[in-house]
């Protein structure tokens, strides 16, 4: 049995670049230069590496030729696969400015997939699968639709008129 005592370290490297030690308190894997490698040899059953917080609760697993999934509170929240990055229980909150959809590929919305946004590579699409399509403005905001930027087409206003433009020049409205 080897045992290293509280404030002790052990030491590897010839400048001590790698360090291990317990302050009494936690325990501290410190490495000096270089990168870190927690790596499996390949030669077990399983292939993977778990990150636990505690006995039992995984809260990161890497799987050899996989995925690295994602848990909170040892449910698994999100992984990657060959299709990219899944989200599999809770929700995706976005605070992301997504980028990276090549042309093709659809971001798809509710349970059943029901309404997916999309780019070919020479247009743009909402495919609304099932129900109606809301497109709504709140709290007292006008709905513009432009055919380009800064050119009205459509003007829906909060209780009131609906405005139609031809060339950003107003050739029609509602009133009561």
């Amino acid at each position: 049995k080897f045992q290293i005592y509280d404030n002790s370290q052990f030491t590897v490297g010839n400048s001590h670049d790698g360090v291990f030690y317990h302050d009494g308190s936690n325990t501290f894997l410190v490495n000096n230069t270089g990168n870190i490698y927690i790596q499996n040899d390949g030669s077990s059953t399983s292939e993977e590496i778990l990150i636990r917080p505690k006995g039992g609760e995984n809260s990161i697993r890497a799987i050899a030729n996989g995925a690295v999934e994602l848990y909170h509170d040892n449910t698994k929240m999100a992984y990657t696969s060959a299709s990219g990055f899944e989200v599999t229980n809770g929700n995706l909150l976005s605070h992301l400015d997504i980028k990276v959809l090549n042309d093709d590929r659809k971001l798809f919305l509710g349970a059943g997939n029901d309404l997916r946004l999309y780019h070919n590579g020479t247009n743009s699409y909402i495919d609304n699968i099932t129900g109606d399509l809301y497109i709504r403005g709140v709290d007292e905001k006008y709905l513009y639709i432009q055919a380009k930027s800064g050119e009205n087409s459509i003007i829906c206003k909060d209780d009131g008129a609906v405005e139609l433009y031809h060339d950003n020049s107003k050739v029609f409205e509602t009133t009561s």
